[in-house]
């Protein structure tokens, strides 16, 4: 099986190409560990958090429609992309993939109607899917075996090309989105040492990092635009790159060993940030040209650099290390959507509560309320934009009563649908429930470990030992005594025995 480094290992950028013409209010969308299943959105002017959003198994991707409507989150282990409203930041619906597949990259077209998802099967083999996103369905699929390692990806300004956008030492490859099949073709510099980053500039052009403290200037379809531009020569190599919203500057992560790099793209001359305290590794810019924002490698901090001084203005706490970073506008508020119920499954269940209901309509939004009669949902759960599990709690009386959602900005829905409060004993309604662990009650299953910071095999022993096995496992070729940096689940996670925790294995970078 090929070697495929996680994409949640990212140093990736995604910028916007048009630029604005007046400056524009923009969000930061921020991945921190995979493992922690949520998104940090980030006010670019207050430069402050302002919600964090739960969303699939594994987030490995982000990107940002055009209008900053939506953030779409590709999400690795459970095979769906989370769809984030840009004006509440709450999830508006979940896409399903096919049973199998796993999303490690994603981009929006430029006029926001299809979704560019670049994925492997259950056989370990690429593809490149397109998905509607009114509707969420997959409108095609074609395989891309010249790819042979994870990235993301970076669409063209007119949307008529994708690149691979890789991370330490990773390929690029140009996705023809013009011909029939999405041909692809591998456009990796000959005189790079490992590309770590590409961004398209305005023009079409590419701008690509590299790991011979390098950077190539190629045209669309990877040609060569002049020699390599050297940067920082001795003092790191770059991680990741974003240009500003003209194409006149490439911000450059990783380097030096402290802050990051600017480098005008029409002389090729460098300055280096002030005030940044550590090495970086995400970076991106904002669409209004506002702020740069860089992830710190091994700390949970977001650093916010002003591009005209250069000069650190913010540092924003974070969960955990910042892998990274899309920024995108962000959109004019819109009045909530009033929820609406169609459907309620099962109909009817014991007076004593403790049924499992699902509940189907539109617009539910993460922090929805679930209502029976004027009882709050024992406990509830929203699952996208159309449908809820919830918890019936206990009736007074049988009987029906409605069943209402409540939004988050207050609304409720007005539908007249109920369930049924029935004086039958609970066993005769509902089946008897498995154990916590997915066995026979009473038996745990796995309790995932801390394994963070230890060697392969000793992560595989103490994953054994809390009958968890090891999954899919990332790691940087050609190098030694590698340790474990990320984990897939986080620890004190409950999972039925034998469940697999995907692990990402490299040395830390020099700081």
């Amino acid at each position: 099986m090929r070697n495929r480094t996680l994409a949640w290992l990212t140093a990736a950028v995604v910028a916007l190409a048009a630029a604005p013409t007046a400056a524009t209010a923009a969000t930061a969308y921020v991945l921190t560990c995979s493992c922690e299943n949520h998104v940090t959105v980030v006010d670019s002017a207050s430069r402050s958090i302002v919600a964090k959003v739960p969303v699939g198994d594994m987030p490995s991707a982000l990107a940002v429609s055009p209008d900053g409507s939506a953030a779409y989150v590709a999400n690795l282990l459970d095979g769906t992309i989370s769809v984030i409203s840009g004006a509440s930041h709450a999830i508006m619906r979940t896409i399903a993939l096919a049973p199998g597949d796993e999303p490690y990259g994603v981009a929006v077209s430029p006029d926001g109607a299809t979704l560019y998802v670049l994925l492997t099967d259950a056989a370990a083999d690429t593809y490149l899917a397109t998905v509607d996103t009114a509707t969420g369905a997959t409108t095609s699929r074609t395989p891309q075996p010249v790819i042979s390692s994870q990235a993301t990806l970076v669409i063209s300004p007119d949307g008529g090309a994708l690149y691979t956008n890789p991370q330490f030492g990773g390929q690029v490859v140009w996705i023809d989105l013009t011909q029939p099949g999405f041909p692809a073709t591998d456009i990796t510099p000959a005189a790079a040492s490992g590309p770590s980053g590409v961004a398209v500039a305005p023009d079409g052009t590419l701008w690509v990092a590299d790991l011979g403290e390098q950077v190539f200037h190629l045209a669309a379809d990877g040609t060569p635009i002049g020699g390599p531009i050297p940067v920082n020569p001795g003092n790191g190599d770059p991680f990741g790159i974003a240009l500003d919203p003209t194409g006149a500057h490439a911000w450059l992560s990783g380097t030096p060993l402290t802050g990051a790099t600017v480098l005008a793209t029409a002389t090729g001359t460098t300055q280096t940030t002030t005030g940044v305290p550590t090495r970086t590794l995400a970076v991106a810019v904002s669409p209004d040209g506002d702020g740069v924002f860089l992830g710190a490698v091994v700390d949970p901090e977001l650093y916010v650099v002003d591009p005209q001084t250069r000069a650190l203005t913010a540092t924003i706490a974070l969960d955990g290390d910042p892998d990274l970073i899309v920024v995108g506008r962000t959109p004019v508020a819109v009045a909530p959507s009033r929820p609406v119920v169609t459907a309620v499954s099962p109909a009817e269940g014991p007076v004593s509560g403790g049924a499992e209901v699902r509940i189907e309509g539109a617009n539910f939004a993460t922090g929805a309320r679930v209502l029976f009669g004027d009882t709050p949902a024992t406990a509830q759960r929203v699952l996208g934009f159309t449908a809820i599990l919830a918890t019936a709690p206990p009736a007074t009386a049988p009987g029906r009563v409605r069943v209402t959602v409540v939004a988050p900005s207050g609304l409720r829905s007005t539908d007249d649908a109920g369930y049924r409060y029935d004086a039958l004993p609970p066993a005769a309604l509902t089946p008897a429930t498995p154990g916590p662990g997915g066995g026979p009650a009473g038996r745990p299953g796995c309790v995932v470990p801390d394994v963070r910071g230890l060697r392969l095999r000793a992560a595989r022993k103490r994953l054994k030992a809390a009958d968890c096995t090891v999954g899919h496992v990332s790691r940087l070729r050609g190098r030694r005594h590698q340790r474990v940096v990320r984990q897939s689940l986080r620890p004190g996670t409950q999972r039925p025995a034998g469940w697999g925790v995907a692990l990402a294995i490299r040395p830390r970078p020099a700081r």
